[in-house]
């Protein structure tokens, strides 16, 4: 539907502003960012040390530039059409996953924060992850669940650039389809 393409195709355009402040834009961006960064730490320093990282839609380099340094693996790639920084180490892709350019592409760790509810079909997005992962590989993905607001009809959460809204058994059943396993 147009409604679908017209969503997709903002994240795109040169002037587009993010409605949550990113990690490394302010107070609240960089405490988002750390919490996102402790879910990363914990599941790397429990055994999973990448040497090749993919992150979707980042929005800046900031966990990226934290994990690089900590961890310093082989490669770090961001995809994301809405980035336009250059970052040294890091490999920045200027367009949506999946992007021609990591189709041939493993990944020790692929994780996507606030991704997975923009995207207009999150049964195909997963299984382009699944291409892109490593046979032992980790996916880490952080996406609001909406039950509590749904059932108790706070349409606060309703966003305009949210195509899916996600519970715990819905996230559960989506995973399992696509063949992932959960950790938690």
């Amino acid at each position: 539907p147009q409604y679908i393409e017209d969503v997709v195709s903002t994240y795109g355009v040169d002037d587009y502003k993010f409605l949550t402040s990113l990690p490394g834009a302010g107070n609240w961006g960089n405490s988002l960012g750390e919490s996102r960064l402790k879910v990363v730490e914990k599941v790397i320093d429990s055994g999973v040390l990448p040497n090749n990282i993919l992150e979707i839609g980042a929005g800046s380099s900031w966990i990226a530039k934290k994990l690089q340094e900590k961890y310093n693996p082989d490669t770090y790639v961001i995809t994301d059409p809405a980035l336009k920084e250059v970052s040294g180490k890091i490999e920045i892709i200027r367009d949506y996953f999946p992007s021609p350019k990591t189709l041939d592409r493993r990944f020790d760790l692929i994780m996507g924060f606030n991704v997975l509810e923009h995207v207009p079909d999150p049964v195909l997005f997963l299984a382009n992850i699944r291409k892109n992962l490593t046979r032992n590989g980790v996916v880490i993905l952080i996406y609001p669940d909406c039950e509590t607001q749904m059932l108790s009809g706070d349409i606060n959460g309703v966003i305009h650039e949210h195509l899916t809204y996600f519970t715990e058994a819905s996230s559960r059943w989506l995973a399992s389809t696509c063949g992932f396993e959960i950790r938690s």
